[in-house]
């Protein structure tokens, strides 16, 4: 955990000796002048430098005393610090790793007080205090496994550095707020793994950055310290808190991951003395060298060793009779020590993708992912392979003599591997997709509950007006002139408050609280207790569902004016924008400026600060109340049927799409529809390209997105579940 160490007057520094002691295949040195070239055992390496191993490629090397990182294939990790500092009472290790994508396993001894073993990713920073452990990043997440010992996986560290420095500088402020963050990170011990997505870190990440933003402004005077450490502190439990939401928490190793980190044998820390070169080929290329059980590398590889140190070596290729001898690397004279198989007659070796795939040989039973075997000449081998959500294949081999079959058998994925029915009898949209369940509401009025397998929770006829919202794990109906609360999880009514009439009685929620128009007023609602917490009195009706941002209320009235509220019982400013529409008005905004679509086709942006008008466009209007909303610098805009993408500065990003079903957005930077009853698309948000589409079922009203997963509501209350992978390119 966090800590501030003692200070002393440095007295020495040196780099610790580091040097590659294992290379299996193709693996490279990239050096601090930016020079490649091919990775070899007993090559020194020095801070800046970077390492990259290839497809089947395994490289070794050894800091100083304190460990050896086995780099996994296709890896690249680049090597920031390893120094050591002598200073007036004790010596001390900085090692800093930073692993840009790949897989790596480490050994490290039992670290003092004052070492510091660190592996960065993009997301996080793992701390070591001796431990053998597995961290492998893909870009998109991370996964951290532990085999003995303890990490702390310290999230956000790029955006932490501002916070750190003031902890590390004394401040005990900051120090404290540093402290009870880092808190919330996950400890792995013995025994368990985590997986952090990136997605998962979004929100922390935004108030991280204003974290960072008000740091510089105490910096720069422009507000008191007291008051930074203040508000410092109300965003870092709410960024604590988005990663308690986000369930970043370890979970016992699996069944692969424990396998994988059982290749920790091949580590040589135990050694006092590399003086040999073990160089190893086999014939044919490619096979699996296997060092006293482990799977050491492929074909080719060269391992530093101590002269007597003694190994069960095995080789193996699928075809092919395995060869294993105890060897002692002194007593091995050639160079290279040349392995050659014996090539089996009659065999039959198979490659399923995916390979959790259960391969089945007619008379001989169940294989996962792999499998291999002898016949006798003239044999039929009768093979299925199958996965759920994939199509089934099947196969016969007739075996020749003096043959040898290798064959990869690649499953399709089924474009809709699960259906099931909402409970009820038609189907209008789905208001919420979260965790485990959905929630769609039927189009007489109605609602059914029910997880994303088709598990049904509950259902209710009760009617409603407008757009029903789940916020809190409640859902928030309008009936008539009263906003009703139902727990999601049992279906039973939790409280009502009583609102006058006004148009767009649409729920909102932000920061913890429920908005509605009601009248001429604005009702700010605690979701806990159904008790106002703050009304906004507006002088007209307002035309515009309630917008919240950064602790302002927007808000646009029957006669074209915009209402902006602070902390202060009136309006902060009040500005005309309805430009001859006063019917009705969306509204978004970001930093200091707002955008707003109007019934009328019209879009514009506003200087909230200056109230000048920064640009104006024109849209299709069918006179239903159009959305306006951001996603990613993009500002998207939806009418009935269409839908529209424009830059910051108002610049069309495409023509738009018309005649929708419906639409939704799927990971960061593309979008879902349907369009045309049964046609699925899936486009880049930057430019409309389409990037997969494929042809679903005829009336679809809805659609939703679950850890990559579509989920498709009909107009006869049925669900579909479709898997993305299974759409054309």
């Amino acid at each position: 955990m966090f800590s501030c160490s003692r200070k002393t007057e440095p007295v020495s520094s040196a780099v610790l000796n580091t040097v590659i002691t294992f290379v299996s295949g193709e693996a490279y040195v990239i050096d601090g002048s930016g020079e490649k070239k091919e990775a070899e055992t007993g090559e020194s390496l020095f801070p800046e430098y970077e390492l990259i191993t290839m497809s089947d490629s395994f490289l070794e090397f050894k800091i100083g005393s304190s460990g050896i990182i086995r780099m996994d294939s296709d890896t690249r990790l680049s090597l920031s610090d390893f120094s050591q500092k002598t200073e007036k009472d004790y010596t001390s290790s900085d090692i800093t790793l930073s692993l840009t994508a790949g897989a790596i396993i480490q050994k490290v001894k039992k670290l003092t007080g004052y070492d510091n073993y660190t592996i960065k990713t993009a997301s996080a920073a793992f701390g070591v205090r001796g431990t053998e452990f597995l961290v492998e990043t893909s870009g998109e997440k991370d996964t951290l496994a532990v085999k003995s010992g303890t990490v702390i996986a310290s999230l956000y560290p790029d955006q932490l550095e501002k916070l750190k420095e003031k902890a590390l500088a004394g401040d005990e402020d900051y120090k404290k707020i540093y402290t009870e963050l880092e808190s919330s990170f996950p400890l792995l011990k013995s025994g368990e793994e985590v997986v952090i997505r990136s997605s998962d870190l979004e929100k922390g990440k935004d108030f991280l950055d204003e974290i960072n933003s008000i740091i510089e402004k105490a910096d720069s005077g422009e507000i008191s310290g007291k008051d930074a450490a203040v508000s410092i502190s109300e965003k870092a439990v709410s960024a604590a808190e988005s990663v308690s939401l986000s369930e970043i928490v370890p979970v016992p190793l699996s069944e692969d991951r424990k396998k994988f980190l059982n290749n920790t044998d091949s580590f040589i820390l135990k050694e006092k003395s590399l003086d040999t070169e073990l160089y190893i080929k086999t014939e044919p290329a490619g096979a699996a060298v296997y060092f006293n059980g482990n799977l050491a590398g492929y074909g080719s590889l060269k391992a530093l060793l101590s002269s007597s140190r003694i190994i069960t070596v095995r080789v193996e290729k699928d075809g092919y009779y395995p060869f294993e001898k105890k060897i002692k690397t002194g007593d091995i004279k050639d160079s290279p020590y040349i392995i050659i198989l014996e090539k089996k007659e009659g065999s039959v070796s198979l490659t399923a993708v995916p390979s959790d795939s259960e391969i089945t040989v007619a008379g001989i039973g169940t294989f996962k992912g792999k499998y291999s075997g002898q016949f006798d000449p003239g044999s039929r081998v009768e093979v299925t392979v199958n996965r759920a959500e994939y199509k089934t294949e099947k196969a016969v081999y007739v075996i020749d003599e003096n043959t040898s079959i290798d064959a990869e058998i690649i499953l399709k994925p089924m474009l809709i591997p699960l259906r099931f029915t909402s409970g009820l009898e038609s189907g209008a949209f789905f208001i919420m997709a979260q965790k485990d369940s959905l929630l769609s509401a039927g189009i007489e009025g109605g609602f059914s509950f029910f997880s994303k397998k088709g598990d049904k929770v509950w259902n209710s006829a009760s009617p409603y007006t407008g757009r029903p919202l789940v916020a809190a794990d409640s859902l928030f109906t309008v009936s008539g002139n009263r906003l009703e609360k139902t727990d999601i999880e049992t279906g039973i009514s939790s409280g009502t408050i009583d609102l006058e009439d006004s148009p767009y009685m649409n729920p909102e929620y932000y920061e913890g609280s429920v908005f509605i128009n009601s009248g001429s007023d604005i009702f700010r609602i605690n979701p806990e207790n159904m008790e106002k917490e703050r009304t906004y009195v507006l002088p007209d009706m307002s035309v515009s569902t309630p917008f919240y941002y950064k602790g302002r209320l927007f808000s646009v009235t029957d006669k074209g004016v915009l209402h902006i509220y602070g902390e202060n019982d009136l309006a902060d400013s009040s500005i005309s924008v309805a430009r001859g529409n006063p019917e009705g008005i969306d509204i978004t905004a970001e930093g200091n400026t707002a955008y707003f679509a109007g019934i009328n086709g019209a879009i514009f942006a506003m200087n909230t600060d200056t109230a000048d008008f920064l640009w104006d466009s024109n849209f299709e209007s069918d006179g239903s109340m159009p959305e306006i909303s951001l996603r990613d610098d993009k500002i998207v805009l939806e009418t009935d049927g269409s839908l529209s993408f424009y830059s910051s500065e108002g610049a069309l990003l495409f023509e738009p799409v018309k005649e929708i079903d419906a639409w939704t957005f799927i990971r960061q930077s593309d979008f879902a529809y349907v369009k045309g009853g049964n046609n699925l698309y899936i486009c880049d948000i930057s430019n409309g390209t389409i990037k997969k589409q494929g042809k679903v079922e005829d009336g679809i009203k809805d659609i939703e997105v679950i850890n990559d997963r579509i989920y498709l509501l009909k107009e006869d209350g049925s669900v579909l579940e479709v898997n993305p992978d299974a759409l054309s390119q």
